[in-house]
């Protein structure tokens, strides 16, 4: 199993009790399209295969929303989640 994470340190702590040969840990930002694909390519390399690919990044709004403001405009771009869900199906071109 690969598991990224923007912050390596975090990812070990979460994953301490279960880890082992069969788990890499890889730093990713998923926003940045080459780095996701070097990550696909190291895990190809390192396991032979990718069977499952899970995306879990995104982000969301903490606080009292009735304070936040409003937006009437539309987004420039995908939320964070969509756009990387979509570069990671990419890069397995």
């Amino acid at each position: 199993m690969v598991a990224t994470a923007r912050n390596l340190n975090k990812a070990r702590k979460a994953l301490d009790d279960v880890a082992g040969d069969n788990l890499a840990l890889v730093q990713l930002d998923v926003t940045g399209k080459a780095q996701t694909k070097s990550v696909i390519e190291e895990a190809v390399a390192r396991f032979g295969r990718i069977d499952v690919a899970v995306n879990s990044a995104g982000y969301c709004l903490l606080g009292n929303l009735k304070r936040r403001p409003s937006r009437r405009s539309k987004p420039s771009s995908p939320p964070i989640s969509t756009a990387s869900c979509m570069s990671c199906v990419r890069s397995f071109r």
